[in-house]
């Protein structure tokens, strides 16, 4: 568990968890007393897996933690967790059962619990073959929403089926379910927000079949309250292209009615390419921006060569500039994507806008290429 600021320099650094077994968190979120809650999964040696929960302090001191199973034989995985009005938890995840049931698949469970993490109820949603774990939050009507899939049809390579939102009472009970889209492999949605209106924004995936076999696109689900679907759409990171693979894992809604989600995109053809993937569209799911978003610089080979320097980085606000390349012009992005500044070419000094934080430049040749660079202002 790390604590960075909101410029990215780490606070704290704790590791949880005993150096025999094998732990991993899916996601912390901040609780109402000021400290941190964790899930993910427990796996002790010669066992499987067990759902894991784990409460900490403000600086990541552990106050108390649980792990849930039904039976030795079972695998539980939590992948998400939510604070409720009363103070306790609702945990999302998948079970799959003791190896030699019949009936054995994933399928998406909800576990609420008091605020010392004690179950107070659990619910399996039996779905016909393997589907992803519940992503749950608690609505405004005090109610649970959660992401999964619900399958129709399985193979030995994968599971087919459709991405989809449950809805259940404060007791687990099933309320209803929404499926979106047409009948994918590994189709899920992954995360699910509420917006201040109680309409729903999701995130996922979804498997395309065609001619030449498989790719995977990103989806975005916007449904009223009830579910029902304002806009459904797919995405792509380079449309066409049959060997990505596009995953969204997390969408936030934005000031001007509009979403951003990001996740990843695997072009699976030789060499392989994995990038982080990020996203913008309108409050109809159009697309405005598609980016990859790399650890490293983007650099044309001509860039390269000729040493482009920006420095200094971090920086108080002041950026110099220097290359031999004759330029077409220089852009300054914020962390949205939006558009700040856009310079002539011949540009070697210039000011990054008074708020501090992460900053793209990107600086374009005559001929089109271009790098973008981060740049942190303090």
């Amino acid at each position: 568990m790390v604590k960075y600021t909101k410029y990215g320099d780490t606070l704290w650094t704790k590791k949880i968890g005993d150096s025999i077994d094998f732990t991993t968190f899916y996601q912390a979120i901040q609780t109402t007393d000021g400290g941190y809650i964790a899930v993910g999964v427990y796996l002790a040696v010669g066992q499987r897996e067990d759902g894991w929960l784990v409460k900490t302090d403000s600086s990541g001191i552990v106050q108390w933690q649980k792990r849930y199973s039904t039976t030795l034989g079972t695998l539980e995985t939590l992948i998400s967790v939510d604070q409720t009005l009363d103070g306790g938890y609702i945990l999302g995840g998948a079970e799959q059962e003791f190896p030699n049931q019949p009936s054995r698949n994933m399928d998406p469970i909800l576990i609420k619990v008091d605020s010392l993490g004690n179950q107070q109820w659990r619910q399996r949603y039996d779905t016909p073959f393997d589907d992803a774990g519940a992503y749950v939050i608690q609505t405004y009507d005090s109610n649970y929403i959660f992401a999964s899939g619900v399958s129709v049809s399985g193979s030995s390579n994968s599971t087919r089926g459709r991405p989809a939102l449950y809805k259940v009472d404060q007791n687990g009970n099933l309320l209803w379910t929404k499926t979106y889209g047409n009948v994918g492999f590994s189709a899920a949605l992954i995360s699910v927000k509420q917006l201040d209106d109680s309409s729903l924004i999701a995130a996922g995936r979804t498997g395309v079949l065609g001619p030449n076999c498989c790719r995977i696109d990103g989806v975005l689900v916007h449904a009223n309250q009830n579910g029902d679907s304002i806009f459904v759409e797919t995405y792509e990171r380079f449309p066409g292209m049959i060997t990505n693979w596009n995953f969204l894992w997390d969408v936030i809604p934005l000031d001007n009615g509009g979403f951003m989600a990001c996740g990843e995109y695997i072009n699976t053809s030789s060499p392989v390419v994995q990038d982080a993937w990020v996203i913008r569209v309108d409050s109809m799911g159009c697309i405005i921006t598609n980016c990859a978003v790399s650890l490293n610089d983007v650099r044309s080979e001509a860039l390269e060569e000729q040493d482009l320097n920006v420095y200094p980085n971090p920086t108080n606000g002041l950026i110099n500039l220097e290359t031999s390349l004759a330029l077409d012009r220089i852009e300054v992005f914020d962390m949205q994507g939006k558009l700040l500044q856009s310079l002539v070419g011949g540009t070697t000094q210039f000011e990054l806008p008074e708020q501090r934080g992460l900053y793209f430049i990107r600086v374009y040749e005559q001929d089109g290429n271009f790098e973008i660079i981060k740049i942190l202002k303090n």
